[in-house]
């Protein structure tokens, strides 16, 4: 192989990793409610019942991941689990791209960048 052809595979290869790499940070502020939302955490009420949801959504971020949104999807699922005198706990945050998420990221060249997120935890009623 030439040196011309190994410095082409080289440039490809780090191309493509440079597209397939970003910068990603999940915040999730919940600041619109004074209910308790407990992460990794028990509320310990008398006899109070309580159920499990599994909430999920995406972020969306921009110039492969550099410029975030405002974060307010999470909060946003986060307050639909929320009801009159609730509380949440153990509340669970897990990220991941999917298929459609990496399908997006491909077609604009990381240019929008989808996170899908799954949220997970107890209503405490």
């Amino acid at each position: 192989m030439s040196m011309k052809n190994r410095s082409f595979i080289l440039t490809l290869c780090l191309s493509c990793l440079l597209l397939l790499s970003s910068c990603y940070q999940l915040t999730a502020h919940v600041e619109t409610t004074d209910k308790p939302i407990l992460l990794n955490r028990n509320i310990q009420y008398a006899n109070a019942p309580k159920s499990n949801f599994v909430s999920q959504g995406s972020q969306i971020y921009l110039f492969w991941g550099l410029v975030g949104n405002d974060n307010t999807a999470i909060q946003d699922k986060l307050l639909e689990q929320l009801g009159p005198h609730q509380a949440l706990q153990n509340v669970k945050v897990s990220t991941e791209n999917s298929f459609g998420d990496m399908f997006i990221s491909v077609i604009t060249l990381g240019i929008v960048t989808p996170r899908s997120f799954t949220l997970t935890g107890e209503i405490v009623k």
